[in-house]
């Protein structure tokens, strides 16, 4: 089954490529782990997908 999902962005770009950023330098899992929760639900992501 393919969803697609079609949902405005709430982060400005210029926030989107800082967390990234922080995301790959980001020594603890949990905080790690909660930048990539922000950076999915940006792109339309909810917990209903996993």
């Amino acid at each position: 089954m393919l969803i697609i999902f079609l949902t405005q962005r709430f982060l400005p770009e210029k926030d989107r490529v800082a967390l990234r950023t922080q995301h790959r330098q980001e020594k603890n899992r949990r905080v790690e782990d909660r930048l990539k929760t922000v950076l999915l639900s940006d792109k339309g992501w909810s917990s209903s997908n996993c």
